[in-house]
């Protein structure tokens, strides 16, 4: 009666893309466009939007270049995990849209494919 091992999952920032890639793929083609798009919206626009607010909240004090430099990556991931996750989820709606459902071989390939594309958009 041993114990078996269980590799423990990841949790970080980076693991939003492939929970979208499982989500839109469980979805229609349009479901798929609709969770790409909030999840470039929450990501890339509000949260980032959110860390220059408190950026800019600062400016006065003496923590401000501490602030800036802190939360400079944060918004640049943000804005990264946005891009990503939208260009992703529209490479599962068009799998979907021609009535196929990517596995999980597939559902990787996706996500390589979509950070990619996101490193040549930057």
């Amino acid at each position: 009666m041993g114990r078996r091992y269980r590799r423990k999952k990841s949790e970080s920032l980076f693991t939003v893309i492939s929970d979208v890639i499982q989500i839109s793929s469980k979805l229609p083609w349009w479901g798929a466009l609709l969770v790409g798009s909030f999840t470039y919206v929450l990501f890339a626009t509000l949260l980032h939007g959110f860390i220059e607010h408190q950026i800019a909240s600062q400016a006065g004090s003496q923590f401000h270049e501490i602030m800036e430099a802190r939360f400079e990556r944060l918004k640049n991931i943000f804005t990264w995990i946005g891009q990503t996750s939208f260009i992703a989820s529209a490479l599962v709606a068009i799998y979907k849209y021609f009535q196929t459902i990517p596995n999980r071989d597939e559902q990787s390939f996706i996500q390589i494919i979509s950070r990619l594309l996101n490193r040549i958009f930057d």
